[in-house]
């Protein structure tokens, strides 16, 4: 995600809003669906076993999808009236939304302040493709990420990378 294209700004602010204000507890991560054509955030689900992805929000497209339910153009829905549409999203996905935060989701809003950096690029520890599955190269090289070895991508998914552009 690069801070120079703002509807990646838009997704991670309506994420951050789903986040804070969910009952259910949610994380974020990235996934590259659809043959890896894709670019997505995810809010993930944790059933004490695996994390599994609840919602999906197009980096590189207007939608936002879980399963066969799409609310799209996300970007331009959310510059006419954000409220319209974090109410849209939680009668449509079935999300308990509160009035108010139930959480802070400090990674999350550092993140946001980081990418109002043109110089720097966020990506996820673990790349979750289509066909394959691994940890990033910047995390396995990066001397002091304790899970490099870890093979269990559960250990992965919080984990961020942030890279200097240039």
């Amino acid at each position: 995600m690069e801070s120079i294209n703002n509807e990646h700004m838009i997704a991670l602010d309506i994420a951050y809003k789903i986040m804070t204000h969910s009952y259910e507890r949610l994380m974020l991560s990235m996934m590259h669906p659809g043959g890896e054509q894709y670019n997505c955030l995810a809010l993930l689900t944790y059933d004490r076993q695996r994390f599994s992805p609840k919602l999906l929000i197009t980096l590189n497209g207007s939608g936002i999808h879980e399963g066969n339910r799409t609310v799209t153009p996300y970007p331009e829905l959310y510059k006419n009236n954000k409220a319209d549409l974090m109410e849209r999203i939680a009668r449509q996905f079935e999300i308990r939304l509160c009035d108010s935060p139930v959480r802070g989701c400090p990674a999350v809003s550092y993140l946001m302040k980081i990418l109002e950096l043109d110089s720097v690029t966020v990506l996820s520890a673990w790349y979750d493709g289509s066909y394959h599955s691994k940890l990033e190269d910047d995390a396995m090289n990066f001397p002091y990420y304790m899970w490099k070895n870890e093979k269990d991508f559960n250990k992965h998914m919080p984990w961020w990378l942030i890279r200097a552009n240039g």
